[in-house]
């Protein structure tokens, strides 16, 4: 997971708003754990992509995980 969040940090000071770049992050925060940075990383992707499945859908896995059920049915709805 470092290595993942090394290059991350390295594409993300050249593409500060890349969307894939911030939900790649989102995942990585969520895989170490940073559940606050994870949620923000997550809502800052679904804002700037609102239609995106992959989004959503990793968004709503996280809620799931997190035992947070009204959010992630909130999300299935989106």
């Amino acid at each position: 997971l470092d290595i993942a969040e090394n290059a991350l940090r390295a594409l993300s000071v050249s593409y500060p708003d890349c969307p894939e770049i911030v939900l790649h992050q989102a995942r990585l925060a969520q895989a170490k754990g940073k559940i606050s940075e994870a949620t923000e990383l997550y809502y800052r992707y679904t804002d700037t992509n609102p239609g995106d499945s992959r989004g959503l859908a990793y968004f709503g896995r996280f809620f799931l995980e997190q035992r947070d059920y009204m959010k992630a049915d909130a999300l299935s709805a989106a």
